[in-house]
């Protein structure tokens, strides 16, 4: 009997674990981190990641829609990507870079889009709705002269300002409007530091935006920000897959979802009171640990996952307990 509850409690284990692994991946969120506040003319380093910045062991590339530069005369200049690794204290973290040229005084907006993830959660033998999730991120490049930080860009969801994004000090409130194709919409929305989790309600801002989009958080700390709005239609489609993901789908397979999922995330520095503001952070400490990715899709997935890690922890306690027994 000893042996039969080690058994239950080990797969128990492996079970929650892989559930938890993958509801871990599901939560990823694309963003993108640069100079915001360069000396022009330059060409600098732009990095699109999807991940989280207080885990970079978990940022990993996905295909990409496109990455793009929004130049404060109107054009456009699409970016040419390159995978690149290491990221922060993680040498095993996976992104996207390209070099970008500014040249022009003014704000510039660096944008980019995955291609759409489908996601079922009777992939993991759970119940909900399959989910086709969107995502865009972007940052405001500030390059002197006149300040264009309130324009939008056109992007179908996005979070634009309503108070300057670069000028950001410990104690500010920053104020922001979610667009949805150009329109304002109430939304869900979600702040948080560089070394803190976005999905973890204890330490993250987070709530609805009022009926026209607005929204504001305090700063609280110096760093790097994240910022992020995500709005749910639920209305069946078909998506045609664009891409294989493992076992789950190949390219071409008509997959049928309820939800379709829009997330926007905002990338911005805050600075000590009386300091300029800084770029992004640089390594610090150790590389940590990189962990297992299952297949991204459903953003809401952070919570029960970190719930299921903890009763994969009482799965071990019991088998721990169960051996202690058996040898007492």
């Amino acid at each position: 009997m000893i042996k039969g509850i080690r058994l239950i409690a080990a797969m128990l284990l492996a079970g929650i674990l892989f559930i938890a692994v993958t509801g871990l991946a599901s939560a990823h969120n694309l963003y993108i981190e640069t100079d915001t506040n360069p000396e022009i003319p330059t060409e600098q380093e732009v990095q699109i990641l999807f991940g989280h910045p207080n885990a970079p062991e978990s940022c990993m590339t996905v295909p990409m829609e496109y990455a793009r530069v929004y130049k404060p005369d109107g054009t456009i200049v699409e970016l040419e990507l390159k995978e690149d690794s290491g990221y922060r204290t993680a040498s095993e973290a996976t992104y996207w870079s390209a070099k970008v040229t500014l040249d022009q005084e003014g704000d510039c907006v660096i944008a980019a889009s995955r291609v759409p993830i489908y996601f079922s959660p009777a992939w993991h033998d759970l119940a909900g709705s399959p989910e086709l999730t969107r995502d865009w991120a972007k940052v405001i490049v500030h390059g002197g002269g006149e300040e264009q930080w309130q324009k939008a860009v056109g992007l179908p969801f996005e979070i634009v300002p309503l108070v300057s994004p670069y000028g950001l000090r410990v104690g500010d409130t920053f104020r922001a409007q979610v667009l949805f194709n150009g329109e304002p919409i109430k939304a869900e929305y979600a702040a948080a530091h560089e070394t803190e989790s976005i999905h973890d309600p204890e330490v993250a801002q987070t709530g609805e935006t009022a009926e026209d989009g607005t929204f504001s958080i305090y700063i609280s700390k110096s760093g790097m920000w994240t910022v992020k709005g995500e709005y749910d239609i639920e209305e069946p489609g078909t998506w045609t897959a664009t891409f294989d993901l493992g076992g789950y789908f190949k390219e071409g397979d008509k997959l049928d979802y309820e939800v379709e999922r829009y997330q926007t995330m905002m990338t911005m520095w805050a600075s000590s009171l009386g300091a300029s503001p800084p770029g992004p952070q640089g390594p610090e400490g150790p590389p940590g640990q990189q962990g297992l990715a299952g297949p991204p899709g459903s953003a809401g997935g952070a919570t029960w996952a970190y719930a299921a890690l903890g009763v994969a922890i009482v799965a071990v306690l019991l088998g721990a307990i169960s051996l202690a027994r058996e040898r007492g």
